[in-house]
């Protein structure tokens, strides 16, 4: 075998294990793994507590939805593992769906570390996948879904709210943030072929973190007025953004309708928040640190807005313009080029929206309810890495060298992760025993600022907590009581006592009968507990916490909601094509054209052979003889 074969079968090998498509899927699955052992690796030892700003709230969260499902009052909108058994509207408020993995997990006897982590690392994943499906819908490839994912994984923003505030809703939230970009981007510069995109999307947000929900509409309402005039003229794109938005709404009703309930119901600590926006604002260098403190809060980095610089040599006189072929079906004039440019001018906006050259206090009123302004960072990481991916994808195209440049992404990413994770100090707590929050009171009234107390309970937070286990007749005397999660039982002593105060945090749904089933009047005390008004004499009374009405007729429309949807996209999945339409002409017609093109028929065949011999006679006389 010479020289010059050798070298051939080297080149094709070469190119079938670099150039085929299975490579570069395998490539971009290598990554995928690399990022999530990662992250594996920072969560060990996986059984100990992460010492977060908010991991005692969140931790105890879980276990109160994991003791839900034990007693049965999962809907009820009360947890009662909350405020030493008293009840706390946590789920009520802050939605707790996403947490029944985790609640699972701690009624199959996983360890409350070992149940966070993993549940962390499934959100890890979770926020890989729909960035990597984000980034592919946009670029049309693998390779710029992965430069997206590997981005926005490790990005800064998100390492600081799992390990230094162990922000969950936060966290989980991040992880829908690409499929609302992805529904936008569909709707905006696309055919809005796949509405249901954007609709999971928010509904995920919703039932994940209430505060990005509203990032996510207003982001949703810009998007729509700077693009108003195209999306009026098709009027096709309005009609199934209008659909998706009901869906939202009708599958999310479980959740929103019990929240305004809940609202209206009494004087809520959510109606006086402990932080107001307008008092934090950021300073401008502030946005680009690299290290969170604990004075002025996380920050962005520098590496996203670098990321994003790669646009100056996209410009119209740099021979890599060209490599943004792909034009939307629906409108000529938008490109991809056209939506990266406009997530990364969002994105520069809202980040320096969080500064202080924004005048917070005269927009006091509207923005207050954020708490930080640099919460702000959720959509502007999501956006930032979605406009840089696809400048870095189109470049790497256009010189030809995808794989050797999504292996230097990735490498940088991880080289600026790895720095970042230098400087962060992750604190542990240890191992907490299983019946941690079960078998004493004090780590239950982790409910940070008491946002979710009627004002009467939260006003007089010590006397609050003296009065949890302590059932008082007219204020004076002290009753006996047995209670179990939302039943409590008590009896009257001899003597006219008129009301009775029960260790239960007065929420909408509390209900009191006597022995004879006769039902009690119940109100909120001056404390913020239940008052019962007694009947005098000797009673056996019970009071019990059912949810209300409203709560149970949006819980049984958001499941046939949800049902029906199921049911509608099953159909749509497998239903069979439409056959393609045929003609029928009358037989007589059929019979008359045949008869017709019958004689045409054989005069063709009668005059073929002929004009065959003439031609075979003429090649013969035209070929020259040897």
């Amino acid at each position: 075998m010479n020289k010059s074969t050798m070298q051939n079968l080297r080149r094709n090998a070469r190119s079938m294990a670099f150039g085929s498509p299975y490579a570069e899927g395998l490539l971009c699955f290598l990554c995928f793994a690399v990022v999530i052992y990662a992250l594996f690796r920072l969560h060990q030892p996986i059984q100990e507590i992460i010492a977060g700003h908010d991991s005692a709230y969140h931790y105890l969260r879980i276990d109160a939805t994991a003791e839900n499902l034990r007693n049965g009052t999962l809907f009820s909108g009360v947890d009662y593992l909350f405020l030493n058994g008293a009840g706390y509207a946590s789920s009520a408020a802050y939605p707790d769906f996403f947490l029944l993995i985790p609640a699972c997990l701690r009624l199959l006897g996983v360890g409350i570390g070992t149940t966070m982590s993993v549940y962390l690392l499934l959100c890890d994943c979770a926020t890989y996948l729909t960035m990597f499906l984000c980034g592919r819908a946009c670029t049309k490839s693998a390779v710029g879904g992965t430069i997206a994912a590997v981005a926005y994984t490790l990005c800064q923003y998100r390492m600081d709210n799992i390990f230094i505030r162990l922000a969950l809703g936060e966290v989980q939230a991040l992880i829908f943030w690409p499929l609302i970009l992805c529904g936008l981007y569909d709707l905006i510069f696309e055919d809005f072929r796949k509405p249901y995109v954007l609709g999971i999307g928010f509904v995920g947000m919703l039932l994940s973190h209430v505060i990005s929900t509203v990032f996510a509409f207003a982001l949703s309402v810009l998007l729509a007025v700077l693009f108003f005039y195209r999306l009026l003229r098709q009027p096709k794109k309005l009609l199934k953004l209008l659909l998706t938005a009901v869906a939202v709404l009708a599958v999310t009703a479980f959740y929103w309708i019990p929240l305004l309930e809940l609202k209206g119901s009494c004087d809520l600590g959510l109606d006086h928040p402990a932080f107001y926006a307008s008092n934090y604002p950021l300073e401008f260098y502030n946005v680009f640190r690299d290290l969170y403190t604990g004075a002025d809060g996380p920050s962005l980095g520098i590496v996203l807005f670098l990321l994003c610089l790669l646009r100056v040599f996209l410009t119209k006189r740099s021979p890599a313009y060209q490599a943004f072929p792909m034009q939307c079906a629906s409108d000529r004039s938008a490109s991809v080029r056209t939506a990266a440019d406009v997530f990364a001018l969002l994105g520069v906006f809202f980040a320096v929206f969080t500064t202080k050259l924004v005048p917070w206090k005269k927009l006091a009123k509207y923005l207050d309810f954020m708490q930080f302004p640099w919460r702000l960072f959720g959509p502007v990481s999501a956006l930032l890495v979605l406009a840089g991916a696809i400048y870095l994808f189109y470049l790497l195209s256009f010189t030809k060298a995808k794989k050797l440049g999504l292996v230097a992404a990735v490498a940088a990413f991880f080289l600026c992760f790895l720095i970042h994770m230098d400087r962060l100090t992750i604190t542990r707590l240890g191992v907490y025993q299983d019946d941690y929050f079960t078998s004493q009171a004090d780590p239950t009234f982790s409910i940070g600022m008491s946002e979710y107390l009627p004002m009467a309970a939260r006003n007089d937070g010590d006397a609050m907590r003296a009065r949890t286990d302590v059932l008082t007749l007219d204020d004076t005397i002290t009753c006996s009581f047995e209670r179990n999660a939302n039943e409590l039982h008590f009896t009257t002593p001899e003597g006219d006592a008129k009301t009775a105060e029960v260790p239960y945090i007065w929420y909408k749904g509390y209900e009191a009968v006597d022995e004879t089933g006769a039902e009690l009047p119940v109100t909120m005390s001056d404390h913020g507990f239940v008052s019962v008004e007694l009947p005098g004499g000797v009673h056996e009374i019970t009071v019990t916490h059912h949810a209300t009405p409203v709560r149970v007729a949006c819980n049984v429309g958001s499941l046939l909601a949800a049902v029906a949807l199921l049911g509608l996209a099953v159909l749509h999945r497998f239903r069979k094509p439409p056959k393609p339409c045929v003609l029928v002409q009358d037989r007589s017609s059929t019979e008359a054209a045949e008869s017709v093109q019958q004689p045409e028929k054989q005069e063709e065949q009668a005059d073929a052979p002929q004009e065959a011999q003439a031609s075979s006679e003429n090649q013969s006389k035209e070929e020259p003889t040897c």
